[in-house]
C-alpha cells in the first residue's frame, strides 16, 4: 500500500496529510423494465441459465422489488416467498399497505441496496469482465387496485447519484457503474392478463365478473348475490343469461384497455428514463430469441425487420393453409434468424390483433337469410414464434396447447341471439380499435431507436403494406441519409412487378419522357437533352420559330427514331427510376431475393449492406433496378402495362398513359419540316 504526503511518496503513514491510492473500475451495465404479468423474474432466470449453457457468460442481476419486499417483511415481520410467481401477490398487498409517498421513499432504499448488492457481486466474482452481463431488473409503473391508479416510483436523479457514488472496497478498489443500455420487455396483453386476472391478482376476473353481474342485476331490480365459481373462467359462462355473459365480457375487455395502458405509460416512462440517463433503448417482446437479448446487452446494433401481417393472415385464413407455412412468415423467421451481426427485432414478438369473425346467419325464412361475419371474442392463430419456446425469452407459463385454450375460452361469448351477437362484435371491435392504435405507437418506437430497418416484402400479395410504408415514412423524418442508419429492402422478383401498381401516375409520365430524351439524344448527339425538352415544350405548331432553328437532317433522325418507339422499351427504361422513388429513403439500398432458399444464401450480402455508408449505395439501386427491368420479358412488361395505378377501377391503365406520353411527343417532332 502506498502513501502520499504534499505529492511525495513515502514509507511511512506518520505524516500529516495521508490519501490513500485507490484503483477505479467503470462496469457497464443494462436496466430491464416490465409491466406486471410480463413474469420478468421468471425470464431473467430463464436467460441466466441459457447464457451460462450456451455463451458461458455470467449473468449478474438485482431486481428492485424483490429488495423492496425484503424492507417491507421486515417492518412487518415477516417472511418472504421464493417463488417469482408469487412476487406480483404479495407486491399488491404492499402497494395496498402505504402510501404513495412511503412507497416511493421504500423505492429508493431498495434501488440503493440492489446497487450495493450488484456492485459486491460484480467484485466478488471471477469470470471476466468481458464474459459478464450485470442489470438491475424492476418495474417502472405500480398499479394500487383498490383506488384505482397508476403512478411511477422512479426517482431519476437518485438513480444517477447511486450508479455515480464510488464505493471503495477493502481491497481498495472502487467500481463505477455506467447504464449503457434500458430495456423495456412487454408481452401480449392476452398473456399477461391471464396472469394479472388470476385469484387475487390485481386484476382479478373472479372479481370483475361478480361485480358486473351485479350491477347488471341491481339495474333490473334483481338484489340475489352472485354465487362465486369454484374454477374461475372455466365453466363460468354456462348458466348466466346473454346479458351478463356480455356484461362479464365488456368487463374483461375493459379490463384489457387498462393494460393496455399500463403497458403504453411504462413505454413512456422507460424511454425518458433512457434519455436521462444518456443510454440506449430498446422495446424487447419476451417472445423473441434471448440470442437478440444477449445482443442488445452487448451493445450490437439493433436491426428492426418490418413486414406485412395483414395480407398474410387473411391469404390463409381465406383457406390458404397454416399461417406457420406462409412463405413470407417463413422467409421473415429465416431472415431474422440468420443475421449474425445484428440483434433483429420482429413486429410479431407482440401480436394482438387477431379476434376472429364467424359466420352468423340473419333471420329464420331461408330465403331472407343474410350471412355476416362477426367477432365472437375468440382469437384466431397466432403469427408463428420466431424460434423454439425453449430459445424464447419468454418464461414458458404457457405452451401451445394452453396458448390454443385461451384463444377459445378467454373471451368467448357465446349467445343465442342475433341481437345479442351484434353487441358482442361491438364490444369486440371497440378493442380492436385501441389495439389497432397501440401498434402503430409501439412499431414506430421500435423504428425511431434501431440503428437500421430492413424492410422485407413491402409489396407482397400485391398490396401495399400500409404497416411498413406508415414505418418507412417515419424513418425518413428521422434519418436524413448522411448517418450511418441504414434502411434496406429485400423484395421477390413478384414484389417488383407490384410496386408498378403504386408508382403514380407522374412516376410513370416522368419515366418515359427521360427515356425519350435519351433515345432523341442517341439519334441527334450534337442536340442536348434541355434542348429536347425545350421543343418537346414550346414546339406545336408549324409555325414555331424553334422549329426553323432545326436542321432538316436532325428532323429525319428523329422522325425515323420515333417511328421505331416500343412502349415495352420505354417502359423497361422508365420503370427503375419510378420504383426507385417508392424507396423511403432516397439512401436505402435493395435487395433482389429469388425465393426462400436464395434468402439463406445471401444473408451475408445482406449483412454488408446494412454496415455499409448509404452514399456508397446511392447509385446502386437504381443500377440493380435497371439490370431487373432490362431483362424483364415482353409479356411480364405487357402485364405491367395492362395493370391500373392506385385507386382502383377509375384509374387508367399504365399502358394508356405511356401511350399518351409517346403520342405528346410524336406530335411536333413528326411534323414535316422539308416543305
Amino acid at each position: 500500500m502506498r502513501y502520499r504526503a504534499n505529492g511525495r511518496q513515502s514509507a511511512s503513514p506518520n505524516i500529516d496529510k495521508i490519501s490513500v491510492e485507490t484503483s477505479s473500475e467503470s462496469v457497464p451495465i443494462s436496466l430491464i423494465l416490465a409491466p406486471s404479468g410480463v413474469g420478468m423474474n421468471c425470464a431473467m432466470r430463464k436467460f441466466q441459465a441459457w447464457l451460462a449453457s450456451t455463451h458461458g457468460k455470467q449473468f449478474l442481476c438485482r431486481d428492485i422489488e424483490e429488495e423492496l419486499l425484503k424492507l417491507y417483511m421486515e417492518e412487518e415481520n415477516k417472511v418472504t416467498s421464493p417463488d417469482c410467481e408469487r412476487l406480483t401477490l404479495q407486491m399488491k398487498t404492499v402497494i395496498q399497505d402505504r402510501s404513495r409517498a412511503q412507497i416511493r421513499e421504500m423505492w429508493r432504499k431498495a434501488f440503493t441496496n440492489a446497487v450495493k448488492k450488484l456492485r459486491a457481486d460484480i467484485s466478488s466474482t471471477k469470470q471476466e469482465r468481458s464474459q459478464l452481463l450485470a442489470v438491475i431488473s424492476g418495474h417502472s409503473v405500480y398499479y394500487h387496485p383498490s383506488l384505482p391508479q397508476f403512478y411511477c416510483p422512479l426517482d431519476p436523479p437518485h438513480i444517477q447519484k447511486e450508479l455515480q457514488s464510488v464505493e471503495v472496497e477493502e481491497k481498495r478498489r472502487s467500481i463505477r457503474l455506467t447504464v449503457q443500455c434500458v430495456i423495456l420487455l412487454i408481452d401480449d396483453i392476452y398473456d399477461m392478463y391471464e396472469v394479472l386476472s388470476q385469484k387475487d391478482a390485481v386484476l382479478s376476473r373472479k372479481v370483475v365478473h361478480i361485480k358486473a353481474i351485479s350491477r347488471l342485476r341491481e339495474s333490473l331490480g334483481n338484489f340475489e348475490s352472485v354465487k362465486e365459481p369454484d374454477v374461475e373462467t372455466d365453466g363460468f359462462m354456462e348458466g348466466i343469461t346473454d346479458d351478463e355473459k356480455i356484461a362479464c365480457l365488456e368487463a374483461d375487455l375493459n379490463q384489457l384497455v387498462q393494460v393496455l395502458d399500463w403497458r403504453i405509460q411504462e413505454m413512456t416512462i422507460v424511454e425518458h428514463l433512457a434519455v436521462e440517463l444518456g443510454a440506449r433503448f430498446a422495446l424487447f417482446a419476451t417472445k423473441q430469441c434471448m440470442e437478440s437479448l444477449r445482443r442488445i446487452l452487448s451493445g450490437s446494433p439493433i436491426v428492426y425487420v418490418s413486414h406485412p401481417i395483414t395480407k398474410p393472415r387473411n391469404s390463409t385464413s381465406d383457406g390458404g393453409g397454416q399461417l406457420g407455412e406462409n412463405e413470407l412468415a417463413v422467409g421473415a423467421k429465416l431472415l431474422v434468424q440468420s443475421l449474425a451481426r445484428y440483434a433483429s427485432i420482429s413486429p410479431t414478438g407482440i401480436d394482438e390483433l387477431r379476434f376472429q369473425k364467424v359466420p352468423v346467419v340473419e333471420g329464420r325464412v331461408p330465403f331472407r337469410r343474410t350471412t355476416h361475419l362477426l367477432r365472437d371474442g375468440s382469437l384466431s392463430e397466432r403469427w408463428p414464434l420466431l424460434d423454439e419456446i425453449g430459445e424464447l425469452l419468454y418464461p414458458s407459463r404457457l405452451d401451445e396447447k394452453t396458448w390454443a385454450d385461451v384463444a377459445k375460452r378467454m373471451f368467448l361469448a357465446e349467445c343465442s341471439s342475433f341481437k345479442n351477437r351484434i353487441r358482442v362484435d361491438s364490444a369486440v371491435k371497440q378493442l380492436e380499435n385501441w389495439i389497432g392504435l397501440q401498434v402503430g405507437i409501439r412499431d414506430h418506437q421500435i423504428v425511431a431507436h434501431s440503428g437500421a430497418v430492413l424492410v422485407f416484402r413491402q409489396y407482397y400479395g400485391g398490396e401495399e403494406s400500409a404497416g411498413v410504408k406508415s414505418e418507412m415514412k417515419h424513418w425518413g423524418y428521422i434519418v436524413d441519409g448522411k448517418g450511418a442508419r441504414k434502411a434496406l429492402y429485400v423484395l421477390y422478383p413478384d414484389d417488383v412487378l407490384n410496386m408498378t401498381m403504386f408508382i403514380g401516375e407522374m412516376g410513370v409520365v416522368d419515366g418515359v419522357a427521360e427515356a425519350l430524351i435519351e433515345l432523341l439524344s442517341a439519334s441527334v448527339p450534337h442536340l442536348k437533352a434541355s434542348m429536347l425538352r425545350e421543343i418537346r415544350t414550346h414546339l406545336g405548331d408549324e409555325d414555331s420559330v424553334l422549329g426553323q432553328l432545326v436542321d432538316p437532317g436532325n428532323w429525319n433522325r428523329i422522325h425515323e427514331a420515333l417511328r421505331g418507339c416500343r412502349i415495352e422499351d420505354l417502359t423497361r427504361k422508365a420503370l427503375p427510376r419510378a420504383c426507385r422513388a417508392l424507396l423511403v429513403p432516397p439512401s436505402a439500398s435493395f435487395v433482389l431475393v429469388d425465393d426462400n432458399d436464395d434468402l439463406l444464401r445471401k444473408t451475408g450480402n445482406i449483412e454488408s449492406l446494412l454496415s455499409e455508408s448509404p452514399q456508397s449505395q446511392k447509385d446502386a439501386v437504381l443500377e440493380d433496378l435497371t439490370s431487373f427491368w432490362a431483362s424483364a420479358s415482353d409479356e411480364a412488361i405487357n402485364e405491367v402495362l395492362r395493370r391500373r395505378l392506385r385507386g382502383g377501377e377509375g384509374r387508367p391503365q399504365l399502358q394508356s398513359l405511356v401511350e399518351l406520353e409517346l403520342e405528346q411527343w410524336k406530335r411536333p417532332f413528326l411534323i414535316d419540316r422539308r416543305k
